[in-house]
């Protein structure tokens, strides 16, 4: 599961937890790359191909060769026979993205052969997402890796994958879609014209993912057990602004960033990534009225790291602990086991 920085909640410290892991921003992984060597390279056509190395531009993009990762509205415009593109409406992805397919060996080992991109002089990732073909992925340390607007970089340990990740897209407006497509910014992922889903936006109450905007929600119980989000909450990801992690936390007393969470809500950084710059968007606010007070939400403006507790004049809405602050009235305080030990959440009654 997605940990993510703890913070000072009123008298206790509260540390987010639970279902944090919907915000996987693909599907869920079945396989991973390595480190190993690679099988030699195949020096065949496309190798050599000259990808669009100038400055990102709006509009669709170019129709000429891309690069391995490149953006791209066609197949024939990635390099090699085993490429192929990932376009904006169809498959989510800012300007489109030229992907190469790769293999997985019987025995569980990932070849990588076609993962190599010249340019960088590097063998990228062969993962394989759950129900997919293996496909090579860019690899990253942190969001600066994914040099393109519109991807972050994901993974850190995250779903067997250490100190590596892989860039992944994240929408934040139209022109990032590029022509023929435009931005749902609620799940950070480009969709057909006319195709936006209904449902609520973050921080508003939800049962399922469906009845959200970004199709994430975390439910008020998860396997019976009571997660503090009471009515559920709608969330989505978000990209962090530069500079931005969970170790390094510019305090500007003025509120928290807003990345590329749609206007009202905040990007907050991930603690598992601590070197990536994925977040999630969260509900904004400057009081306990801007949250959902009368289901057991708070306004919470102070956060603690490794250096201290800093105060904002703005914060997000969080599930009240319930150790240090009591319950409203129709929930009861409850102690649940996380990841991280045990927290006091309210639960209805």
């Amino acid at each position: 599961m997605f940990g993510f920085m703890t913070m000072n909640s009123r008298t206790t410290t509260f540390v987010l937890t639970a279902a944090f892991a919907v915000l996987a921003l693909w599907a869920p992984l079945a396989g991973c790359g390595d480190d190993s060597p690679p099988t030699p390279v195949d020096s065949g056509a496309g190798d050599s191909a000259m990808g669009d190395t100038g400055p990102a531009d709006s509009g669709a993009p170019d129709t000429g060769p891309s690069t391995l990762f490149g953006p791209c509205i066609q197949d024939d415009q990635c390099p090699g026979a085993d490429s192929y593109c990932r376009t904006a409406a169809e498959d989510g992805v800012p300007m489109g993205q030229c992907v190469a397919r790769c293999a997985i060996t019987p025995e569980g080992r990932p070849d990588r052969t076609n993962c190599y991109e010249p340019t960088d002089d590097l063998y990228h990732i062969c993962w394989q997402f759950e129900g997919q073909d293996p496909t090579c992925e860019e690899r990253c340390l942190n969001g600066i890796d994914c040099t393109r607007d519109g991807f972050t970089c994901v993974g850190q340990g995250e779903f067997g994958v250490p100190e590596q990740g892989i860039c992944v897209p994240v929408c934040s407006s139209d022109e990032e879609c590029g022509a023929g497509a435009e931005c749902n910014v609620y799940t950070g992922r480009c969709i057909a014209p006319g195709t936006m889903p209904s449902g609520s936006e973050h921080g508003d109450s939800c049962a399922d993912d469906d009845g959200c905007l970004s199709g994430r929600c975390i439910q008020e119980s998860n396997a019976g057990s009571p997660t503090g989000w009471n009515g559920g909450t709608c969330l989505g990801p978000c990209i962090l602004p530069a500079g931005y992690n969970s170790s390094t936390f510019y305090f500007e007393p003025s509120g928290l960033p807003q990345g590329t969470c749609p206007d009202g809500d905040m990007c907050f950084p991930n603690g598992s990534l601590s070197r990536g710059d994925e977040g999630v968007c969260l509900a904004a606010c400057s009081s306990d009225a801007d949250c959902r007070a009368d289901e057991g939400y708070f306004c919470d403006k102070s956060f603690e790291t490794a250096s201290g507790t800093y105060p904002f004049d703005t914060g997000a809405c969080f599930p009240i602990d319930c150790a240090g602050t009591a319950c409203p009235t129709g929930y009861t305080c409850t102690e649940i086991s996380t990841s991280r030990g045990t927290s006091s959440v309210c639960e209805r009654m």
